[in-house]
């Protein structure tokens, strides 16, 4: 293909397209792209923002928690992502049979939809639950990944971030394109992002001084 407008040497392959099921930096960089979460932070000042959710808000000393939904969150093919969406991705990330690493966040919690919002009820105090909707386990997912097999990345998948996956090489790149059906969609942004599976630092140090790569996110600790 055409070289992206962005390449990013991304570390070794993804261990996940699933972002309930991937840990690694490199899943994360990616998934980030492309899946939109409920809360996000601030780059510079480290503060709370919304994402997905218009607002949010606890009580009951942290251990109920409530998010509304952005009233113009979509899919990349146009349709409506919805309070359902969220709750029944939350209910996945809590089954056993997903095996997800980071499910014990949401433990025994109780999810449902009340008055126009997402209600999570857990049994003890969970300060910290809105930091987490920022991370890639917490992301709403499309319907067709929740019924599909845990690990199983279906062809026709949907995402919610500001770009989308349109083609995968195992151990060679992942090309992503940009989402026009997001809210924040703009012209100026990459039409195209190329994340490529490197596994030596050396190695992508060295794509980078020839021009190959625009961004490593590590150097090797000699070459500072």
């Amino acid at each position: 293909p055409q070289p992206a407008e962005l390449t990013v040497a991304n570390g070794a392959e993804l261990d996940s397209f699933d972002p309930q099921l991937a840990t690694s930096a490199g899943s994360t960089r990616l998934l980030s792209a492309v899946y939109d979460c409920m809360t996000a932070i601030d780059p510079l000042s480290g503060e709370l923002l919304t994402e997905l959710a218009s607002s949010f808000e606890s009580s009951d000393s942290n251990r109920q928690w409530r998010f509304v939904l952005r009233s113009d969150a979509r899919w990349s093919d146009g349709s409506a992502l919805t309070l359902t969406d969220v709750r029944d991705s939350w209910r996945r990330l809590q089954r056993p049979s997903t095996a997800a690493p980071y499910s014990d966040w949401l433990n025994d919690a109780k999810i449902e939809i009340v008055a126009g919002a997402v209600q999570v009820n857990f049994s003890t105090p969970q300060p910290l639950f809105a930091t987490y909707c920022t991370y890639h386990a917490l992301a709403p997912i499309p319907a067709v990944l929740r019924q599909a097999t845990p690990g199983v990345i279906p062809d026709n998948m949907i995402y919610s971030g500001p770009y989308k996956i349109v083609e995968h090489r195992i151990r060679d790149f992942t090309r992503l394109a940009i989402n026009t059906e997001h809210a924040d969609f703009s012209t100026e942004s990459f039409a195209t992002i190329d994340f490529l599976s490197v596994d030596s630092q050396w190695t992508s140090l060295n794509l980078y001084l020839d021009s190959q790569v625009d961004f490593i996110p590590e150097v090797p600790q000699p070459a500072l």
